[in-house]
């Protein structure tokens, strides 16, 4: 019997196989609901931010907070911030910032569509700027396992970009 010797070029191509078998598996599982809010909101986890599931190629950036309350409703506040040089000038949803979606993850039954926010008040921003939305404050819901899809829609230089967020959420 032949024995298997391991050098570093070995390992490293072992370490990539791994990589990519579990990645796989992952995908293979996740029933093509990527979720990008690293926690669960929940009753143990009251308050999450998450990130960005995309990252426009523009100089900001965006975040959103999401807390349950005690009464089965969930409120929303989404920051932009500007990490650019010169100061610019951008169109943002008026208040809040945020535009967003709630579908019952067991039946993929939308519970609450978008209502179709268009970004139409201007704001100027300089270096390091952050712009914070009002909160908005969803209906209470049912128990139940939820996502929560959220738009930020920014509009700079005529274009329009969209911050895309996913949170889990379990009642």
């Amino acid at each position: 019997m032949k024995k298997i010797k391991f050098n570093s070029s070995k390992l490293i191509i072992l370490f990539f196989v791994a990589f990519i078998i579990v990645g796989a598996a992952n995908v293979l599982f996740s029933d093509r609901k990527m979720n990008t809010s690293e926690y669960l909101l929940s009753e143990n986890q009251k308050d999450v931010v998450s990130r960005s599931e995309t990252q426009p190629k523009i100089p900001f950036g965006a975040l959103v907070n999401s807390k349950l309350k005690d009464n089965g409703s969930i409120s929303l506040t989404a920051k932009i911030k500007y990490q650019g040089e010169e100061k610019e000038e951008i169109k943002v949803v008026e208040d809040a910032l945020l535009d967003y979606q709630i579908t019952n993850q067991e039946n993929d039954q939308v519970i609450i569509p978008y209502s179709s926010q268009v970004p139409s008040t201007e704001k100027r921003v300089s270096k390091d700027d952050i712009i914070e939305g009002d909160t908005l404050t969803t209906e209470q819901l049912k128990t139940g396992v939820y996502q929560i899809e959220v738009k930020v829609p920014i509009i700079i230089k005529d274009k329009e970009e969209v911050f895309v967020f996913r949170i889990p959420v379990e009642l």
